[in-house]
């Protein structure tokens, strides 16, 4: 009888993690259910490599655009917080982030001490300049006097 109830439990708890898992897998095609994407797995998908940057985008504003902050607020948390992440968030956040939320979360991270580098920053700049001009400009403003000048003749490193 109580191998009985156990199985029971144990076909239960498959079934409703099976369930989870089917969501989980369902958001890639379907943006609408980003909303129920905790912010961390977004963090997740896009450290993946093989997640795909469609999905990345159009995840993104579900997870990180309107005024609940939760989605940034993580980000950040685990950009200032880490070492490896920094070049890859740059990189690729500037692709496939929306644009206003990226230049928030970058300049939060600075705020907070992550040690971007100058290039990489530079970088992350021009590639969000082609996606949002402002948005690029308010990142420049946070970058401002971070990194010198290369000279009076040379360009401006950011």
């Amino acid at each position: 009888m109580i191998g009985r109830a156990v199985w029971f439990a144990l076909l239960a708890a498959l079934a409703l993690l099976t369930g989870f898992l089917q969501l989980d897998m369902r958001r890639r095609s379907a943006p609408h259910l980003a909303a129920m994407v905790p912010e961390p797995r977004y963090g997740a998908l896009f450290l993946r490599r093989s997640t795909p940057n469609e999905t990345l985008l159009q995840l993104g504003p579900g997870v990180l655009e309107g005024p609940d902050e939760t989605g940034r607020a993580t980000l950040v948390a685990i950009i200032v917080g880490s070492e490896r992440w920094h070049p890859l968030f740059l990189r690729r956040g500037a692709q496939v982030m929306p644009p206003a939320a990226f230049a928030d979360i970058a300049a939060r991270s600075l705020r907070r001490g992550a040690p971007f580098e100058c290039n990489d920053l530079r970088s992350s700049l021009k590639l969000l300049a082609q996606r949002d001009a402002a948005s690029s400009e308010r990142l420049a403003a946070a970058v401002a006097g971070r990194c010198p000048d290369e000279g009076p003749a040379g360009p401006r490193r950011l």
